[in-house]
């Protein structure tokens, strides 16, 4: 049984080193500086392994502009436990956390390419929101290009709350 806990500060650096590695070398550290250790650990979580190193997190906020909106900026499961079920169970806790907060859907973006991700989230009922406003399963989603920046293409994730 895994136990869940709040991301603190201190688990910046073993996530940081490791990151890339469980991305599968893509270039990801980047998008996660330490400030988000610090300064969103209230609505973020953390599975430690028995050695206390950090095996899998979530990184999420309540919407500054929408406080109905809980947001997803980052999820990430080392590949060694990928088929333990933590990437589900982060999602519930982040879930709890913010519908107690007043949000009432959860919303993610991935990239088109990341079909890993897309199937994890399509498996949680996520839906992805197409340009047109129709929502359609996250592995048919066409994205939106340019979404993040030129060549920067996502697929718009929600899925409401209570999950």
């Amino acid at each position: 049984m895994y136990e869940i806990s709040q991301l603190t500060e201190e688990d910046f650096p073993h996530i940081s080193q490791n990151l890339d590695v469980w991305w599968d070398g893509r270039n990801m550290s980047p998008m996660l500086p330490k400030l988000w250790f610090k300064d969103f650990a209230s609505t973020s979580f953390v599975v430690r392994s028995d050695s206390s190193q950090p095996i899998a997190f979530l990184v999420g906020y309540i919407s500054q502009t929408d406080k109905t909106k809980a947001y997803v900026h980052f999820i990430g499961v080392d590949p060694a436990y990928r088929t333990d079920g933590l990437g589900r169970l982060l999602y519930e806790a982040f879930a709890t956390k913010t519908l107690g907060l007043g949000a009432n859907r959860i919303e993610a973006v991935t990239s088109p390419i990341n079909t890993t991700s897309l199937r994890f989230h399509e498996s949680l009922g996520f839906m992805a929101i197409e340009n047109s406003g129709d929502l359609v399963s996250p592995t048919q989603a066409l994205g939106h290009k340019d979404f993040d920046g030129k060549g920067e293409d996502r697929v718009l994730l929600v899925k409401p709350l209570p999950f």
